[in-house]
């Protein structure tokens, strides 16, 4: 035996450090969905089901722990504590790489919570904070994070608009 196996996709004793990202044409990216997007993309079959689809299979999501709690709590209030449920977040949370995010020197948005997604994208590094939130998407960018909707988000992936 060689020891323990590597894992891929650890997060840093430092705040805001990753390892294990992947590239998208030579950049180094990680990407935050907000749990509207997320709990949309698991309802339906639609556009927010396809880019959580196209980011989990190129691995570049990110999150938090107050990020997954928040997303833990929104299925359990709409779905209850299923064994889909569980499934559900015991696979997401092996498919993200964690972040550990500093509260925002002063608040941002009306929401408290959307201030924590802001949070975890700036720790991340995070190229793109992926929402449907109109609060979140009113701001377009923050620290440098672009603020898109799961459209704009596609579009980026895909090449088209790479202004965005």
């Amino acid at each position: 035996m060689r020891g323990s196996p590597r894992r891929p996709f650890a997060a840093s004793p430092v705040s805001g450090h990753l390892y294990g990202r992947r590239r998208l044409q030579n950049r180094v990216v990680s990407v935050v969905f907000d749990t509207n997007v997320i709990v949309a993309a698991l309802l339906t079959n639609g556009l927010c089901h396809e880019c959580f689809r196209r980011a989990v299979r190129r691995r570049l999501l990110v999150s938090s722990p107050a990020l997954l709690q928040e997303l833990e709590s929104t299925l359990c209030r709409k779905f209850g504590m299923t064994s889909a449920t569980a499934a559900f977040l015991n696979t997401f949370r092996a498919q993200v790489r964690l972040a550990d995010p500093m509260p925002l020197p002063t608040r941002v948005c009306r929401d408290e919570d959307d201030d924590v997604v802001l949070a975890t994208a700036v720790a991340a590094g995070a190229e793109r904070i992926v929402t449907g939130d109109d609060d979140l998407l009113v701001l377009g960018a923050y620290e440098g994070v672009r603020l898109v909707s799961p459209r704009e988000f596609l579009e980026w992936l895909d090449g088209r608009k790479a202004t965005h």
